[in-house]
């Protein structure tokens, strides 16, 4: 592929030249490189004009009076490039040796990647200057290296990199603005900001690749404090100007509203002084008072003076309340702690006599339960274990766990009505279990389990099911949840608590005799053979994981080109989407609550492929090995999707078709609504990947 590295310039010509040859210094060299020269009087036209270069170099001249801003001077570049992929590059930066063969590395499987900008001078730096702060210098901020790297802290155009037929697709933004010379011309920017967010709502491979580095020249002046506060101020004008994001408003009326608490938390932090924490914390709410004094003084699109007042009152509220609860929290723990039992750790040379685990409500959360439930019966040969578990998946749990007295939960003791309480502590008093390992508990009161002194309670210290923290902070053996692993991998942490060596594997899931007869019974009744049929989950398009009904509505019409059937399963609550698919595929067939959970696992067994969102079917159809189809929008597929080949080399069945990045920010779910996300993939697609899954998944001969 040619490459076409692109730059905007204007009265730099010795940073030009030195910017120049480092990309004639590339282990992989560009094809051409396009300058773009907005106005220069310093005798950069004369240089661009007699430059001998070993990369072709094509100059053109842009009128900076009516060029616009950045992004129109972007948009011109890239047109005049002729490269399949466009680099872009500061005209003050110069590129490591490796830069565009690390970008072209990472192209080969994302639609556009950003890489790092590093100071390349050593400057003296103001004493509040803060790290976190460098993109108001045109520098990448230390975040950029953690998980928050590509989310919402974003690559800049000094180092990007993109296929042009994607340029094309998404240009940059264009909102006017003259790119005279002086800081204005920030009022104007955040083109590249406003396109890599666009990028990710369209579902778009992108993605980061640090190792990428360019190296920015940056004037010492820009790093004055009054300098850096200007520019934050800029940033904010730019941000409402190019994107108007109403749904923002609130989120910055709490980073002003929070400002003192967040100076206070950076104090405390050792790699920051206190000049550091307080000039961060000013830069920040003077860009985020700026968004919102832009939208207030936007007519047009703006946000009223009431709502911006609302705002700040809610947040205001909000904070302090915040702050007092998490100050009131451990006081209440400790004096829980200090009444109660002064053990707090397990004895791993004296396992418990009977361990409670506690396992409520989701089907595909007890799917992914099963290889720490199973490693657990291993290690504790000796103890008695019972797992308290959903009405609907103790069916399945009873016929997949040898060794372990499984009991429903009564459904009167789901809710936190005194009722649901007193049941659910009755049910807890029946185990007679002194040690309670308590995994989700979405549903359920936490008071039953906490009022036995006696008890020892093991459990994730937040992600649990339930929404006040402190319960996570009164628990005798806290573990802290691992956003980063798989969740059936997570659920393994909790082994070792209980003196358990635990290993990773996949969930597996054999049907049991009773539940293979009744499918057997109900395929032969609706004269459906085994492995003829594509078993599709639907449900109410109300939750925003599921994919919407005219979506399944269209594939089953694509589905008549098969000579597979169509099964359709899912809750009674599911049964108006099943009917309406059937009205487009009559010879489809409805089991919507006609099957437990044993009986869906058998069903699926039979399936010859599986075609769901995120939600328990997928987990149950993996863990019985067929072949699937996952549709996955809000949720994050590294953590509820495909597990990786462990030790035991059981392959995951399952093909990920994802909507948009996984790591999508709450605001842009917010920005897309509920369900949006999942109405962006288009039912030929899924037809196409089940194509694509059947032929991969075809047995030999």
């Amino acid at each position: 592929m040619n490459v076409s590295v692109v730059l905007l310039t204007a009265n730099r010509r010795l940073r030009l030249e030195s910017c120049i040859q480092s990309l004639g210094r590339q282990s992989r060299q560009p094809d051409e490189v396009v300058v773009l020269d907005m106005g220069s009087h310093d005798g950069t036209s004369t240089f661009l004009d007699s430059i001998k270069f070993e990369v072709p170099v094509r100059a053109f001249r842009i009128d900076q009076q009516n060029g616009g801003s950045f992004a129109e001077a972007r948009n011109a570049g890239i047109s005049r490039a002729n490269g399949d992929i466009i680099a872009f590059i500061d005209d003050d930066c110069e590129a490591d040796p490796y830069w565009l063969e690390r970008l072209l590395k990472r192209l080969e499987t994302l639609s556009a990647v950003g890489g790092s900008v590093l100071p390349a001078d050593a400057i003296p730096v103001p004493d509040e200057f803060s790290p976190s702060v460098a993109w108001a210098v045109g520098l990448t901020p230390p975040e950029f290296f953690g998980p928050r790297g590509g989310v919402d802290v974003l690559p800049q155009t000094a180092n990007l990199a993109a296929r042009k037929s994607l340029f094309e697709r998404y240009p940059f933004q264009g909102i006017g603005g003259n790119l005279g010379k002086g800081a204005s011309i920030y009022a104007f920017g955040r083109e590249d900001a406003e396109w890599w967010r666009r990028l990710r709502r369209a579902g778009e491979p992108v993605g980061v690749e640090r190792r990428a580095i360019v190296w920015h020249h940056v004037e010492s002046d820009r790093f004055d404090h009054e300098a850096v506060l200007e520019r934050a101020r800029l940033d904010g004008l730019a941000l409402w100007r190019r994107e108007k994001p109403r749904h923002m408003v609130r989120p910055a009326a709490a980073d002003i509203v929070g400002t003192p608490a967040h100076v206070l938390s950076r104090t405390i932090e050792p790699r920051y002084s206190d000049a550091q924490a307080w000039g961060e914390g000013e830069v920040w709410a003077a860009r985020q008072a700026s968004f919102l004094r832009a939208g207030v003084d936007d007519r047009g699109a703006g946000i009223a003076t009431t709502e911006r007042a609302n705002a700040f009152a809610r947040e205001s509220l909000s904070m302090v309340g915040g702050i007092a609860k998490s100050n009131v929290r451990p006081f209440i723990a400790a004096a829980y702690q200090a009444v109660t039992t002064s053990r707090t750790t397990l004895d791993a040379a004296a396992p418990p006599a009977r361990l409670l685990v506690v396992l409520h409500p989701f089907l595909g959360d007890s799917v992914l339960a099963l290889p720490l439930l199973r490693q657990l019966r291993k290690g504790l040969s000796e103890s008695e274990l019972v797992l308290m578990a959903g009405e609907g998946n103790a069916p399945l749990l009873a016929d997949q766990l040898e060794g372990w007295e499984v009991r429903a939960l009564p459904p009167a003791a789901v809710g936190n009505t005194p009722s649901a309480v007193a049941a659910l502590l009755s049910a807890v008093q029946a185990a007679r279990c002194e040690t309670i390992l308590l995994t989700y508990l979405h549903g359920l009161s936490p008071i039953p389990f906490f009022l036995n002194p006696k008890n020892v309670t093991i459990g994730w210290t937040h992600d649990n099911g339930l929404k006040a923290r402190l319960w996570g902070q009164m628990l005798k053996v806290p573990v802290e949840k691992r956003w980063d692993q798989h969740e059936s991998v997570a659920l393994l942490n909790f082994a070792s608590t209980l003196g358990v060596t635990a290993r990773a594997e996949h969930p597996v899931i054999k049907p049991g005799e009773k539940p293979r007869e009744r499918v057997a019974e109900v395929l032969k009744r609706l004269g459906v053979r085994p492995k003829s049929y594509i078993a599709i989950h639907v449900e109410r398009e109300s939750d925003p994981k599921y994919w919407f009904e005219d979506g399944y509505s269209a594939l089953a019409g694509l589905m008549e080109k098969t000579d597979f059937r169509v099964a359709l399963v899912g809750s009674k609550a599911g049964r108006a989407a099943a009917d309406q698919i059937r009205r487009v595929l009559p010879s489809a067939v409805s089991l919507h609550g006609a099957l437990d959970t044993a009986e869906l696992a058998a069903f699926l067994a039979e399936a010859r492929a599986f075609i769901g969102a995120d939600s328990g079917p997928q987990h149950v159809a993996a863990a019985v090995g067929c072949p699937s189809l996952v549709l996955f929008g809000p949720t994050d597929e590294r953590r509820w999707g495909a597990i990786p080949t462990y030790a035991d080399g059981r392959q995951d069945s399952r093909r990920i078709l994802r909507v948009a990045p996984s790591d999508w920010t709450r605001e842009e779910l917010d920005v897309l609504g509920s369900g949006t996300a999942m109405k962006r993939i288009d039912h030929e697609r899924v037809f196409s990947e089940l194509l694509e899954l059947l032929e991969a998944t075809t047995p030999a001969g």
